[in-house]
């Protein structure tokens, strides 16, 4: 039974990708800031999108 947006498995995935994007930002060189910061908003947009989604289900 799904109780909660971490009973998710999409939400949870998007976590574990959130921390494989993080390393990935770190290897963008530091000339390309606006990249990295676009990068990362992206990624944390998506398991609030879902979350939010979830929660309108609701």
């Amino acid at each position: 039974m799904i109780y909660d947006v971490t009973d998710l498995e999409v939400y949870n995935r998007a976590l574990k990708a959130l921390n494989l994007l993080y390393l990935l930002e770190k290897q963008i060189p530091n000339s390309h800031f606006k990249l990295r910061i676009q990068i990362t908003s992206a990624g944390e947009g998506v398991p609030a999108h879902i979350a939010e989604g979830f929660a309108k289900r609701r």
